[in-house]
């Protein structure tokens, strides 16, 4: 645990840090480029991960084989790269130099998520270090790549490019081979349970796109009314807040084998141990992370930014605040995986992205960044709601069930 939780630290730091370089090392236009690009891949990398991590990690009983799920990412990686291409010609409507960046940080992305499938192995196994490890190598080597690029050459594409060939460096050198060390598996394009193990996690790889899509449809509109430099600045002030929310899902992870195990003995009393821990664990971040924003924001980002972010400071609570319900949402997934209620977060999902497509225009062109807030919280909150009250719902009738039965 420990080795997992400062490797995620450290490539949760180096991550957030090429936000902060490229506008010391570039420019605000650059800052937002890159916001558009990591938003971008955000909403399409659940296809490569096909949402898989949580029931990967959770299938105890072993009803795919790992082999299956290695097989598995390896198809839905080359499907990812491929819809991505699609989205930038046929839909997206930025082109050239953007749209490079932006296929460059989906490959990024797709590396991330051909390691993950190994590191859910790793997982249940119980070997974190191997995580940890994993996560602060990249990290480093990514963030030294990602500087060094963009100081010799002053091009976002080429220290993008930089991180995508570091990622897949340590894939090759260092998962791969302690993760085949570790538990034996063959894969193969001809696996024949693949297509069932798509067919079982396609909710969740459309409920990855569309929690995605919450964040990204605002981020669009403000981009499409008020231009990249305004992107720019909102995304310089949104790092931090990116930070807390990925941090969030790594506080959540390593609870997953724990929660699924009381679940399936019927441990209700277990089950609602963990639960309380991890809320209690997330109550505590929060007051630290607000307290912090609070008297230490305008410090944090003129330090990060320079003195023209103060004139956005204002954003970062909020920011903070949607953040933060993205990441409650996070740990509902978990928990609704582990219950197979995949349907409900799927209908669900589906909902909330349709309020912020409804809302986003009108709230942007109002509020302009306020109004990516507005947004976020507008859908994201309804989504909130609906699957906590049928989360408490379906635990207590499986628990029910379980001691009766």
């Amino acid at each position: 645990m420990l080795y997992n939780t400062a490797g995620s630290l450290i490539y949760l730091a180096c991550q957030w840090l090429t936000t902060i370089f490229v506008v010391r090392l570039a420019s605000f236009e650059d800052a937002g480029i890159l916001s558009l690009s990591m938003a971008s891949a955000n909403m399409l990398t659940p296809i490569a991960s096909f949402g898989m991590r949580n029931y990967q990690v959770s299938d105890l009983s072993g009803t795919f084989s790992d082999g299956t799920y290695v097989s598995s990412r390896i198809i839905s990686s080359f499907a990812c790269a491929l819809a991505s291409l699609i989205y930038i010609f046929a839909i997206c409507e930025y082109k050239g130099y953007p749209a490079l960046c932006i296929f460059t940080y989906q490959i990024f992305y797709i590396a991330d998520a051909i390691i993950d499938v190994f590191h859910g192995i790793d997982q249940r196994c119980s070997r974190m270090d191997i995580i940890g490890i994993s996560l602060g190598l990249r990290g480093i080597l990514m963030l030294s790549a990602f500087c060094a690029i963009l100081v010799m050459t002053g091009s976002l594409l080429l220290a993008v490019s930089g991180m995508a060939a570091i990622s897949f460096a340590v894939l090759f050198v260092y998962d791969l081979p302690y993760t085949a060390f570790l538990k034996k598996f063959r894969a193969s394009l001809k696996d024949k349970r693949v297509l069932s193990l798509f067919r079982a996690c396609a909710p969740l790889m459309l409920t990855g796109m569309f929690l995605s899509a919450l964040v990204s449809i605002p981020r669009s509109f403000l981009g499409s009314s008020r231009g990249a430099e305004a992107l720019g600045y909102y995304s310089s002030v949104a790092t931090p807040a990116v930070i807390v929310q990925i941090a969030a899902q790594w506080i959540f992870t390593p609870f997953t084998v724990p929660l699924t195990k009381c679940k399936n003995i019927g441990d209700r009393a277990g089950f609602m141990k963990q639960i309380k821990t991890v809320i209690l664990i997330f109550a505590v971040c929060l007051l630290v992370i607000m307290l912090g924003a609070v008297w230490l924001g305008d410090w944090g980002l003129e330090l990060l930014f320079g003195e023209k972010i103060l004139d956005y400071s204002y954003l970062l609570v909020p920011v903070i605040g949607t953040t933060l319900l993205i990441a409650s949402l996070n740990f509902l997934s978990l928990l609704l995986t582990i219950f197979r209620r995949l349907d409900i977060l799927l209908i669900t999902d589906v909902l909330g992205v349709i309020i912020a497509l409804c809302v986003s225009n009108k709230l942007t062109s109002t509020f302009g960044m306020d109004g990516v807030n507005y947004s976020i919280f507008a859908g994201a909150g309804f989504v909130f709601l609906l699957q906590t009250v049928i989360m408490v719902i379906t635990a207590r009738t499986y628990f029910k069930e379980k001691t009766n039965g």
